[in-house]
C-alpha cells in the first residue's frame, strides 16, 4: 500500500512557508538495514545512501528526491518532481552486488516518502507495501475541494502480493493547515500517526464515500469543564447573563444535577451523574457569567472519565500542572522524580528557564485510523499536548516506526508508537537529561538524530558544528560535590564535533558509536568512543 501525507494552503504565503521548510529540513542521508528482522547493535551491517545533486535545495523549484527501506529487498524512492518508484532491490548486504528494478511507477507530483514498510495482508497469505508520501500541492490538485486555507495529505495504498504483481488497492487524501512535525504508520500500518499544531482530517477515499461533517478548522466547544480530585467533582459552565446565585436555580441530588436560569424553565446543564455524590457537601458561586459547582464523591478515590452517564453531554476535563507533572515525574531529571535514583537524575531550578522554553502554540497527537470513514477531525484519536515542544523525529529498528522526543520540563522523552492492540498506544522508551533545555539553546540547530538504541543525541548546526550528548555512563570510580555532598558513579559526556568544511551540511545520520555528516561536497563520517574499555 501507499499512504501520503502533503501540507499546503490556498495561501500563496503559507504555501511557500510550508514548501520551504519542508524542503530546507530534507536529510539527504538514507539508512537502510537489508536484515529487516535483525537488530544491529553496532550499525556494521548498515548501509548508508545519500543523493547529493549540488545545490539542489536552491536551484531547483520541485522537491529533493528521497528514499526509504520497506523491506530486506524492497525499496521506494521519490524523485522530488512528479514520480514514486517502487524498486526490487535484491540482497543489498555490502558483500552482494545488487542491482535494482522499478517494479512499479506512479506519477503523483512532486512529494517526499516518509514511510515505507511491507506487512501481512489481513486474511491473506500476501503482503502489502505501504508508503506514507508528504506534499505541498495547490487546492486545485485535489480530487475534492478542500476547506479554505488547508494541507492537503494525500494517501495512496499499493498492494504488493507475493507473487510479483502490484495493484493500487486505495487511495486516502488527508487535509489540515498546519506543518507536520512528525508522520509515521503504527506498527501495523493501521493508522497514520500525526504530530502537528492544527487537526487534520479525511477528504477523500477511493474506496467508498466519507461521512461529511464539521469542516476542518471549526471547533466543537465542550458543554461545560470539569475538574476531579480523590474527594469531589468541580463543574464550570459558561452563563453569560447571570451575575449572581440569586438568578440562578440550582438543584443536586445524589444521582443528578440541574443548572437553570429563575427566569426560564429551560436548564443550561441537566443529567444524571456518572457516579453518586453527596448532595449536602454541594456547593456552587455564580461569577462574571461562569458557574461552577462543587460536589463530593460518595465513594473518594474513584476516576471518574466523565460527569454524566448520557455521553451526549460532552464535558472537558481540566488537569492541573500538578498531575501532568506528577505523572511524568519518574521519568524526568527534576528533584521531584519519585523515588528515582538520584544520581542518574540530577536537579535543575526551575527559575532559568526563559521565554525560549515555551512553544509557540500548543501540540496536537493525532491517529488517523485507516478504516475510518469520518470526514470530521474531532472523531479521530487525539491528544492534546498543551504547550509541548516537539524536539526531534528518531530513527527506530528496522520495521518499527520511527520515534519522536517531546520536551517535559528540561527534559527530552523519547514515545514509540506501540500496535493497537497493545494495552497503552504509546510507551516511553528513553530520556535524554536536560535535552530540552540545550536544544532550546541551539538557535542555529538543523537536524536532531539519535541511534535506536538512544545512547546518545546529536544536534546539527546549519554549518559546521555537531553536537553529541551521551547517556551517562559508569566513570569506574566516584566523584564527589564538595558543595553539596553528593557522590556520583556516572558522568554524560559530551562532544563537539568541528567540521573541516563549512559548507552547509545537507544530512546526518546516527548510529550505534557512529555519526555521519553530508555537506555539499563531502561526507563525514566519526567513531565515537561511548564505553570505556
Amino acid at each position: 500500500m501507499f499512504h501520503g501525507l502533503c501540507p499546503k494552503s490556498s495561501k500563496e504565503e503559507y504555501t511557500s512557508y510550508l514548501k520551504t521548510r519542508l524542503d530546507a529540513l530534507h536529510n539527504c542521508l538514507f539508512t537502510d538495514t537489508p536484515d529487516i528482522n535483525k537488530d544491529s547493535s553496532d550499525g556494521s551491517s548498515c548501509t548508508i545512501y545519500c543523493f547529493n545533486k549540488k545545490g539542489h535545495l536552491l536551484a531547483f523549484d520541485w522537491s529533493p528526491p528521497t528514499l526509504k527501506f520497506a523491506s530486506s529487498n524492497l525499496a521506494v524512492m521519490a524523485d522530488g518532481r512528479s514520480k514514486v518508484f517502487v524498486l526490487n532491490t535484491g540482497d543489498r548486504t555490502p558483500q552482494s552486488p545488487h542491482t535494482w528494478h522499478t517494479v512499479h511507477e506512479l506519477t503523483l507530483g512532486a512529494c517526499e516518502v516518509h514511510d515505507a514498510r511491507v506487512v501481512d495482508k489481513p486474511g491473506s497469505s500476501d503482503q502489502e507495501v505501504h508508503v506514507l508520501l508528504v506534499a505541498v500541492v495547490p487546492p486545485s490538485a485535489l480530487p475534492v475541494d478542500p476547506p479554505p486555507a488547508l494541507s492537503a495529505v494525500p494517501s495512496l495504498h499499493l498492494s504488493y502480493v507475493l507473487d510479483g504483481e502490484y495493484h493500487v488497492t486505495q487511495e486516502r487524501l488527508y487535509c489540515g493547515s498546519s506543518a507536520l512535525q512528525y508522520c509515521q504508520f503504527d506498527p501495523a500500518c493501521s493508522a497514520v500517526v500525526l504530530l502537528t499544531h492544527q487537526l487534520y482530517c479525511a477528504v477523500y477515499n477511493s474506496s467508498g464515500p466519507l461521512t461529511l461533517s464539521e469542516p476542518v478548522g471549526t471547533k466543537k466547544e465542550p458543554l461545560f469543564m470539569f475538574m476531579q480530585t480523590e474527594d469531589d467533582v468541580t463543574v464550570q459552565i459558561s452563563a453569560p447573563e447571570c451575575s449572581s446565585s440569586s438568578s440562578m436555580s440550582i438543584s443536586v441530588t445524589r444521582l443528578d444535577l440541574s443548572i437553570a436560569r429563575r427566569d426560564d424553565a429551560r436548564a443550561i446543564l441537566q443529567g444524571n451523574f456518572l457516579h453518586p455524590v453527596l448532595p449536602d457537601t454541594a456547593t456552587w458561586t455564580v461569577d462574571k457569567g461562569r458557574v461552577e459547582v462543587t460536589v463530593c464523591k460518595a465513594t473518594p478515590g474513584t476516576k471518574w472519565t466523565r460527569v454524566f452517564q448520557d455521553e451526549q453531554l460532552v464535558g472537558e476535563e481540566l488537569l492541573p500542572d500538578e498531575d501532568n507533572n506528577d505523572r511524568l515525574a519518574h521519568l524526568t531529571s527534576d528533584t521531584w522524580g519519585g523515588g528515582c535514583d538520584a544520581e542518574d537524575k540530577p536537579s535543575f531550578n526551575p527559575g532559568q528557564l526563559e521565554s525560549c522554553d515555551d512553544a509557540d502554540t500548543d501540540l496536537v497527537l493525532q491517529v488517523l485510523e485507516a478504516g475510518d470513514s469520518s470526514a470530521s477531525p474531532e472523531n479521530s484519536p487525539r491528544a492534546l499536548l498543551g504547550n509541548t515542544q516537539y524536539l526531534a523525529t528518531l530513527q527506530s529498528c528496522s520495521g518499527s516506526p520511527a520515534q519522536f522526543c517531546l520536551r517535559h520540563d528540561v527534559d527530552g522523552l523519547v514515545w514509540r508508537t506501540n500496535d493497537q492492540r497493545s494495552s497503552e498506544r504509546f510507551s516511553h522508551t528513553a530520556t535524554f537529561n536536560a535535552f530540552g533545555y540545550v536544544k532550546a539553546s541551539k538557535t542555529m540547530a538543523k537536524y536532531t538524530s539519535a541511534p535506536h538504541d538512544c545512547s546518545y543525541v546529536c544536534v546539527c548546526d546549519v554549518r559546521s558544528h555537531v553536537y553529541v550528548f551521551c547517556q551517562p555512563l559508569p566513570l569506574g570510580g566516584e566523584l564527589k560535590n564538595r558543595r553539596t555532598g553528593r557522590v556520583t558513579s556516572k558522568v554524560a559526556r559530551q562532544f563537539l564535533l568541528s567540521l573541516p568544511s563549512h559548507d552547509e551540511i545537507q544530512g546526518l545520520v546516527t548510529l550505534p558509536g557512529l555519526v555521519v555528516v553530508c555537506t555539499r561536497e563531502q561526507i563525514f563520517a566519526y567513531a565515537l568512543a561511548l564505553h570505556e574499555k
